[in-house]
């Protein structure tokens, strides 16, 4: 059985992540979920951005590269 995470994410956090990035081309969509480290589950629950392709932030400006947190939660860019 799946352990739950150590600190839980509303479905309210999400749809305000959802409202403040909506808008940018490269995202497809948002959620809540553990962060992986190479290939393995952590025990950290974040929340997840998902884009058609990451972008490395060499090549983005300022403006365009996401918090690393929001809200208090860590933010992921998820692939």
């Amino acid at each position: 059985m799946a352990k739950k995470p150590k600190k839980e994410i509303s479905s309210a956090v999400v749809e305000r992540l959802r409202a403040a990035y909506k808008h940018r081309s490269n995202v497809t969509g948002f959620d809540m979920g553990y962060v992986w480290k190479d290939g393995s589950k952590t025990e950290e629950v974040s929340l997840r951005i998902h884009v058609d392709r990451k972008i490395p932030v060499s090549e983005l400006d300022t403006v365009e590269v996401f918090p690393a947190k929001f809200e208090g939660f860590t933010l992921d860019v998820v692939e």
